[in-house]
């Protein structure tokens, strides 16, 4: 069954900058309610993926100063579920530092890493593929990442061109262009080769050798200090002790 073995990790840390004036540093986006629907964009995405998950296998990773308004909009979500960083260090370190505590409570655990500010219309489909994600990476002890067909050449996003085929609807990666010119991501739309990156990977952490490899130094940036640089805001919940590289 998918709840055993698979654990989310929502990533609610970022700035919210380009949505200003409306999101601001100090209450971003992702603890707003865009469209009125009742909901924060964190809160709809928690929502989206307790129908997928038990609460207890769902970690938000977010940032020292936001750990109140994560407590307060997601009353569920115990302590010890809350990745505090008193530092933010983008998604690479925080998702790796994600999967490691993950396996030390479930070795054979399937990590599903998302964005909190997303919006899902079709939110059967999404789950349908979320769970056909997880079988694969199970299966093949790969990383998976998803990503959207894109409607017109957006430089605020990544683009992912899809290379061999390996099995209906997933594709090995040949290229990745991040944030690209507006006339580069153009001709990844004109070629219809390419998604846009939308950050929803799926990965096992017995597969983190595929990250280091690409990410030389990642495992630095991920510990720090080792002792205390991910110490949050309540020390006893939060203080983590990460072990050195294997």
């Amino acid at each position: 069954m998918i709840e055993k073995n698979t654990y989310c990790v929502i990533f609610a840390g970022g700035k919210g900058r380009r949505l200003w004036p409306c999101s601001r540093e100090v209450f971003p986006k992702q603890f707003i309610d865009f469209f009125g629907t009742g909901r924060t964009q964190l809160q709809q995405t928690y929502d989206r993926f307790r129908k997928l998950l038990p609460s207890d296998h769902i970690y938000i990773n977010t940032g020292e100063r936001y750990i109140d308004i994560v407590h307060e909009q997601l009353p569920d979500v115990a302590d010890e579920n809350i990745l505090a960083e008193p530092v933010h260090r983008n998604t690479a370190p925080g998702a790796m530092w994600a999967a490691w505590r993950i396996s030390r409570i479930n070795p054979d655990a399937n990590v599903i890493v998302t964005p909190s500010d997303q919006t899902v219309q079709d939110e059967e489909a999404f789950l349908d593929y979320m769970r056909r994600g997880v079988e694969f990476v199970e299966e093949k002890n790969v990383q998976l990442v998803m990503g959207v067909k894109p409607t017109r050449p957006e430089p605020g996003y990544g683009y992912l061109q899809m290379g061999e085929m390996v099995e209906k609807d997933v594709y090995k990666v040949q290229t990745f262009a991040e944030k690209p010119e507006r006339e580069f991501a153009r001709m990844f739309l004109e070629r219809r080769v390419s998604v846009e990156h939308r950050t929803i990977h799926l990965r096992r952490p017995a597969a983190a050798g595929h990250v280091r490899s690409a990410c030389p130094g990642s495992d630095k940036r991920a510990q720090g200090s080792r002792k205390d640089v991910f110490t949050g805001g309540r020390e006893s919940v939060y203080k983590r002790e990460l072990p050195p590289p294997a």
